[in-house]
This record gives C-alpha cells, structure tokens and sequence, in this order.
C-alpha cells in the first residue's frame, strides 16, 4: 500500500541531446551527484560537456542508506531531489549547505525565480538550502480513445473539480466491473496535487502535531466523492491504473506530470492530450504546480565553490531555455510560457501544452519536516476511503492518532539510531 501513496520522488528531467557550454575550469575538480531516481546518461552528457575540467561521477541514492552515507562522509556533493523527500526528517538540518552566501558572492538573480518556487528551500531565518532546477508540470491528460468509444465529449480547459467528476462518472465501473474507468486519481499521485492546490499539510510546522482543517476535510470529501461517482469501489488490486490509462485505453483521465503521460501513451499507439488542471471553483484559477526539482550541496563536501558552478549553470537561461524546448517545466519567469515549450519532442506537437501554465502558482506553507512521514501514516485510511471499507468520518477521526503515531515513531527511531 506503501507505493500507491508515495510521493513521486524520481528525478524527472527530460533534458536530451548535448552542447558543449559552461565555465572551463583552471584545474580538474573531482565532484558527484546523486538523485533518488539516478541521473539521466543525456543530462550526464550535458553536464560532462559543459564543465570539461571536471571529473563529475553520478550516484543514485536510496532512501534506507542515505544516514550510513552521511555517516561515513560518502554522500555526493551535489543533490538533486523533489522537496526533500528522499532525506530523513531529522538529517534535514544537518544535509545541506546555505546557499545564500555563495547567491550573494556570485550575484545570482532571486528575483528570476517565482517566490513559490523557492519557499520550500528556504528556512524561517533566511537561509536558502537549495534551488530550483525544473518545475513539475502538473495537468489533467484525458485518453481519447475511451471518449470515442463512448461518444463523450472531451473535457476541456477551466472544468472545476465538480464538473470533472461529473465527467468522469459517465464511465462504467471500475475494472472489477467493468472495462472502462472514469478517472485515475492515484498512479500520477493526484492526492498530493489536491493537497498542494489547498495548502493542505498534516502537520503544524511549528509542533509537529497533526493539524485539523477545514480545507483538508473538503479534500478528502473530494475524493470520497470522486470514488462513490465512478460506480463500484475499487478493490485493493485496483486502487491504481497506470496501464490502463497510457497502455490499453481503457482509463479516460489522469492527473499527472508532463511528459510520461503522453510518450508513454503515443508509444502504445495511445492519443492522449491535456487540459488544465481542475479548479477547485468558478472563481479560483490556483492550481497544483509548485514541486520542484531542486539542487543542493552537501554541508561535508570539499568542493562547495565548484559545486556551485555546476547550480549557476542548472539556472542559466541558455540551460533553462534547452529544457523549455525539450519539454521541462523551467523555473525562470523569463521561460515560463515560452511558445518554443517542446519543439524537439514530436510528441507534444499540436498538443494543448499551454494548459500548463494558465493556472496560478500556489503559495504553499513551509511544512513540518516531518510532513512526508505524516503523508505516509495518513495513506492507508486514503487508501480505505477509496476502497469504501472507511467513511468520511472514519478517516478524519482516525486521521490524527494514525499522523500522529507515525511522527513519535520516527522521532523515537531517529533517538535510538542516535
């Protein structure tokens, strides 16, 4: 149940192709970097290009030995990681190196940087622990075939949350009844997006205690709502549908990160196209889109100057423009709706791609860091709203003790390591 719940953690930059660009340095620098997902062999390529002088080795790390690698003094230089995830809650502190220093000395521009994308690397006493390197760009991508079969309309840019789901429920059951489902919710991890379009965390960043909410009630009445619409309840075996929607056609909608859905799709002969990302209302245009890709410097390493290089240029605008046209979401405002966005993957042409950035950015709080251990201990009662065995209620009385317990389990692991 672990991995319907779990928060996209791989490294998704789609940059491809090479040029040799970047700062030549005066001597060989011997540095590495690592990522939860690994790095790409074209971005390798890129970066060995740019920096000539640099001997740069690549590492792909795991969650379980990330503490023994810090431990040891193993870990890579330079980081890339989604919002911290792949770093235990309570080496968060101790990880990275303030940037804001070398930001200063180098003169790199803040302002060319949406706010949103630098608040969840920021701390409450101004430093700045990493930037960003790619936005994830979140949509609402639609399979055309199951429409067709049907005679449904397509959805279309600017639905609400309440018109999609009416859409949605149009479809037959869930495949324990049927062949056809409305709408995957789970495999491109919708359930954070809707966290994140409401500003919803588990947790008060300043106790580390669950925090009750309004707006997280209405987000999991949403998707207690979504799931009685569809028909029957999916069983524990299809609580996602990956397949379904970029493989066999039988998934109308998915909420998910460009570009997987549609080249995936486009490979399994699948016409798959997008539209915005649903409103929560008629009124609001706040969408979903604040995760991204960030870079850090390991607080140990030897070699923060060089490394830092290597983050000016993961910023530059020649670097940010080749991943606009290469299908990546860019975080310089200059990029952001580029009418190049990508020109050099065939299969986004004549696709909606604007869809991506007609939705406002929101502005999410800076969590716990201990939020991701909160989303883990909170994932099963989701997973047993979806599948009907708990209600509404079930899940919001149930919801504080099982958050709860899981943050005094890692806290209490976290002193027994110690």
């Amino acid at each position: 149940m672990k991995k319907i719940f779990v928060m996209c953690m791989l490294i998704v930059l789609i940059i491809a192709g090479c040029s040799k660009v970047g700062p030549v340095q005066k001597e060989n620098i011997n540095l590495s970097i690592g990522s939860p997902g690994g790095i790409r062999e074209d971005f390798q390529t890129i970066l060995n290009n740019a920096f000539p002088n640099y001997e740069i080795t690549y590492e792909i790390l795991l969650y379980n030995e990330i503490e023994s690698l810090y431990e040891a003094k193993k870990l890579p230089d330079i980081i890339l990681d989604t919002d911290s995830a792949s770093v235990p809650p309570h080496l968060r502190d101790k990880f990275y190196t303030d940037l804001s220093p070398f930001i200063s000395k180098e003169n790199v521009d803040l302002s060319q940087f949406a706010p949103a994308l630098l608040e969840r690397n920021s701390a409450e006493n101004g430093e700045l622990y990493g930037l960003p390197v790619q936005r994830l760009l979140t949509a609402l991508f639609y399979n055309k075939a199951p429409f067709d079969a049907f005679d449904i309309p397509y959805p279309t840019d600017g639905m609400t949350w309440d018109e999609v789901i009416l859409l949605a429920s149009r479809f037959s059951d869930f495949p324990n009844g049927s062949k056809y489902v409305g709408l995957d919710f789970i495999s491109g991890n919708g359930v954070q997006m809707l966290l994140d379009q409401y500003n919803v965390t588990y947790l008060d960043p300043q106790t580390d205690q669950f925090k009750s909410s309004s707006e997280l009630l209405e987000v999991v009445q949403k998707i207690d709502n979504l799931y009685e619409k569809n028909g029957n309840r999916p069983t524990r075996s299809f609580l996602s549908f990956p397949d379904g929607f970029m493989k066999h056609g039988t998934t109308a909608m998915y909420l998910g990160i460009l570009a997987d859905p549609i080249v995936q799709g486009a490979a399994n002969n699948q016409d798959i196209d997008l539209v915005t990302f649903p409103r929560v209302d008629a009124s609001s245009n706040m969408g979903s889109g604040t995760r991204v890709v960030s870079v850090h410097i390991n607080s140990e390493s030897e070699n923060k100057e060089s490394a830092f290089e290597i983050i000016k240029y993961l910023v530059s605008d020649e670097l940010q423009k080749f991943l606009v046209e290469n299908g990546g979401g860019t975080v310089l405002n200059e990029f952001t709706h580029n009418d190049d966005f990508g020109k050099n993957i065939p299969e986004l042409r004549d696709k909606n791609v604007k869809a991506l950035f007609e939705m406002d950015l929101p502005e999410l709080d800076r969590p716990s860091k201990y939020e991701w251990i909160a989303y883990q201990g909170a994932g099963p009662l989701l997973a047993e709203l979806i599948m009907g065995t708990k209600s509404v209620d079930d899940v919001m009385d149930e919801m504080e003790s099982a958050v709860n317990d899981a943050v005094i389990a890692a806290k209490a692991k976290e002193v027994e390591e110690g």
